[in-house]
This record gives C-alpha cells, sequence and structure tokens, in this order.
C-alpha cells in the first residue's frame, strides 16, 4: 500500500497544547516524601527556602530527566535514591494532574478535530515530560486519542536527543521521509532551536511562559498568540488550500501559491 507523503506535526505539551500548575508541587511533595524517610535537612527547610532552589532551576522547555538532575544536584540528593524520588515525582505528578485545574490552549481540540480528517497530517508528540505524565496530561484535557506515537522525556536528559528516535520510528512507515517534512510545535527558545538543528520547520505558540516577542527574536518560520483552528498551520502548508476537505470546511490559505507547485 503506497502511502501519501505525510506532513508531521510534532507538538510540545506544556504550553502548546495545556496549561498545568503541577510540576513543582510534586517535585515538592516528592522531596518531602524523600526526607522522612531519610532525616534528610529538607524537612527543615521553610517551604520560602524551597521555592528559591526551585527558582534557580530553568524548567521551560527541558525534559523531565534534566529539571531532576538539577534537583538532586541543588538538595544533594545521593544517586542511590535517584529512582525512588524520580517515581514519587511521577506519581505525585499524575495525581495532581487529574484533582487540579487544567486548561487547553486555545481551539486546539478543534484544531486536532481537523487534523484528524486530513490523510497527510500525522499529528505525535515531542516531550520532555515523562511518557505517564504526558499521557495524563492530554487526558486531563481530552486530547489522547489524537496521539498515538510520541517521544518522551524517559530518552535523553537532552531535549534534542528526543528527535532522531522519533525520526526513525516515523521512518518504519514512511521510509522517505525527511525533517524537512515535519513541523516543531512548540512554545519555548528550546522548541525553535531543536527544529533549527534538524532542519525542520517550526510553529511557535505564545500560550506557554514565553511572550510573543521573545519567540518573534528567534524568528521562527510561523508564530501565532493561540490555537484558532486549521488555519493557523496553513502558512506553513500552502498547499493544503487547495484539498477538497479544506475547501468543504470552507478554510482558505492565508497565501496566494500558483497552481501545480506543492510545498514538499
Amino acid at each position: 500500500m503506497n502511502l501519501p507523503d505525510p506532513v508531521v506535526l510534532i507538538f510540545d505539551i506544556d504550553g502548546t497544547v495545556g496549561n498545568y500548575r503541577t510540576g513543582s508541587r510534586a517535585l515538592f511533595r516528592a522531596l518531602l516524601r524523600y526526607a522522612a524517610s531519610l532525616g534528610n535537612p529538607l524537612h527543615r527547610c521553610q517551604f520560602s527556602d524551597y521555592l528559591e532552589k526551585m527558582r534557580q532551576i530553568p524548567k521551560a522547555g527541558r525534559t523531565d530527566r534534566a529539571i531532576l538532575a538539577d534537583v538532586f544536584q541543588q538538595f544533594e540528593i545521593a544517586s542511590q535514591w535517584h529512582g525512588q524520588v524520580q517515581a514519587d515525582f511521577i506519581h505525585e505528578n499524575v495525581r495532581l494532574i487529574r484533582r487540579s485545574v487544567a486548561s487547553a490552549c486555545g481551539k486546539i481540540q478543534e484544531l486536532l478535530q481537523a487534523i484528524q480528517q486530513h490523510e497527510r497530517l500525522v499529528p505525535v508528540l515531542l516531550t520532555g515530560n515523562f511518557e505517564e505524565i504526558a499521557r495524563t496530561k492530554l487526558e486531563r484535557i481530552s486530547i489522547h486519542n489524537y496521539f498515538s506515537l510520541g517521544s518522551f522525556g524517559e530518552i535523553s536528559p537532552e531535549r534534542n536527543d528526543l528527535f532522531p528516535p522519533l525520526l526513525d520510528t516515523l521512518r518504519q512507515r514512511y521510509p522517505n521521509l525527511r525533517p524537512e517534512e515535519t513541523i516543531i510545535i512548540g512554545d519555548t527558545p528550546n522548541d525553535i532551536s531543536l527544529a533549527r538543528r534538524f532542519s525542520c520547520r517550526v510553529l511557535a505558540v505564545a500560550c506557554g511562559m514565553h511572550s510573543r516577542e521573545e519567540l518573534a527574536r528567534l524568528q521562527p518560520d510561523h508564530l501565532i498568540d493561540s490555537w484558532t483552528g486549521l488555519s493557523d498551520l496553513l502558512p506553513l502548508l500552502p498547499e493544503l488550500s487547495q484539498n477538497s476537505y479544506l475547501a468543504r470546511e470552507g478554510v482558505r490559505s492565508p497565501l496566494n501559491r500558483p497552481a501545480g507547485k506543492t510545498g514538499l
């Protein structure tokens, strides 16, 4: 069976499809468990001291493994306890996500519904979250059924290391897939730098911690404030404006493109 040439849409999660406020609380609870078990000085530490130490650790656009590595160093946690603290962090994060307020970014559900009806568009995940946390976040805003494939934080502390295995997996179905046929979609400078490193196109979404002005300075291929629908993708995929599905839905490309030319 000859599959159509795909356009792979590689979505981040936090600040791109949804917003959550659970990571720092989950870490604090995991560290308290560790302190209670070992009598570590952390249990005498005031919450404000914890917050000050956590502020020194960059988080946006990084993997959970990288953040935890900094936490282990900041709180002087011996290596034999790293696995337990990581497991507690995952457990607490999943529990908090299910109980806390979460919000979808713009009309992300409508966008994914439209993508699902277009055979050439393949949505996948690339996130620094551990997989169980990532899947729970998607479930919390009811978009988990749109993503069957992803690359997660277990793979490496370095975000850039998550792309090659994802591309290898995609090539099992699409053997001729090139990085230029993928679009990195994220809300941080790290998403833009990842796209540039691997020659992908990049769509920046100013729904997270970084402002539109910050992201614009890095010159992504396209930049939006929030999701409004499938038309958000058309500046990067003008050839799709001629597709019968888009025409039926009344979506028109903002670009005028000569007939007979394609973007891939």
